[in-house]
């Protein structure tokens, strides 16, 4: 595999994964992501200064800067930009793989939600 293809498959996991990340944290309402929302925007909310915070449990523009910031950490940490294993043809370390598989699984179920989402049927007669 080449170090192109491995880096724009990196690139394309850690945006789609935070993409669905940011949903998850800001808009939808499956029961756990939602009891830890309400709790995260009852935590801020006491003071001026907790308040401000308050804004990163709705606003997906504010949240996804650093649920981004911590899909990318996590993959610099595990060595995931490193690369050369994969090039290579070494095995990935315990860190790595789990990087993979936890944003993975993430970045195909939002690819997944937008194409059917997006798939023209909607029982509507166009």
């Amino acid at each position: 595999m080449s170090t192109e293809f491995y880096l724009i498959a990196v690139a394309l996991v850690t945006v789609l994964s935070a993409s669905r990340l940011t949903r998850l944290a800001v808009h939808d309402d499956f029961p756990p992501v939602r009891f830890f929302r309400d709790k995260m925007y009852d935590l801020l909310d006491g003071g001026v200064r907790r308040r401000q915070w308050q804004i990163i449990t709705w606003c997906g523009y504010c949240a996804s800067f650093w649920l981004t910031m911590a899909v990318v950490a996590w993959a610099d940490l595990s060595g995931i930009f490193d690369g050369y294993q994969v090039v290579e043809g070494q095995d990935l370390s315990l860190w790595q793989q789990a990087w993979w598989f936890v944003n993975g699984t993430l970045a195909a179920s939002y690819a997944a939600a937008i194409l059917m989402a997006n798939d023209g049927d909607n029982g509507d007669e166009n």
